[in-house]
């Protein structure tokens, strides 16, 4: 069991990777060796890990739509676990017009303890997309507020963030004009 955990776990970093690069075919084959492993580990999470892959794969093939109910049977609490799923999830929500849900699976993940919060995924990341989410619903005081609230975490950030936090503080500024 102990064995099959840490090699889900890895595998599930690495399909992270794989789609980001949009090796479907490989990426494929981890979903399988993850949902064999899974099945041996005791760790409940790592016996759902195989659908967040089988959801990234979806998304590495434009099936958006497909990835979103696999995104959801891969979480085992919405604010404590892999936390990463919430921001794929919610993302996915967003392009697909749903944002009112992606608000609902963003914020959960920041209400979760620190490990699912901040290694699995930041913050900040969290925040730019509970920002997009709340912008696309109509929610402009939100929206408005995870925007500064970016800039406020990228402040003294490395030269690669300029154009992130050059966004944030102009939908920011646009979220307060359209405000009033």
């Amino acid at each position: 069991s102990a064995v099959s955990r840490n090699r889900v776990w890895a595998l599930t970093h690495a399909a992270g990777v794989l789609a980001a690069q949009g090796d479907t075919t490989r990426l494929a084959g981890l979903a399988d060796t993850i949902r064999v492993l899974g099945r041996q580990s005791a760790f409940a999470r790592d016996q759902r890990l195989h659908y967040y892959v089988d959801g990234l794969l979806a998304l590495a093939r434009g099936r958006d739509g497909e990835a979103v109910p696999l995104f959801r049977r891969s979480i085992l609490s919405p604010n404590v676990g892999y936390t990463r799923v919430n921001l794929v999830l919610g993302r996915t929500l967003t392009r697909l017009g749903r944002p009112r849900e992606a608000v609902a699976i963003l914020q959960s993940a920041l209400r979760g303890m620190f490990e699912g919060s901040n290694l699995y995924v930041t913050h900040t990341d969290l925040s730019e997309a509970l920002a997009e989410a709340f912008e696309a619903a109509g929610q402009r005081d939100s929206a408005a507020y995870h925007y500064q609230r970016l800039v406020k975490a990228w402040e003294g950030a490395d030269p690669r963030f300029t154009p992130r936090i050059a966004n944030a503080r102009g939908r920011a500024m646009l979220m307060l004009e359209r405000r009033q």
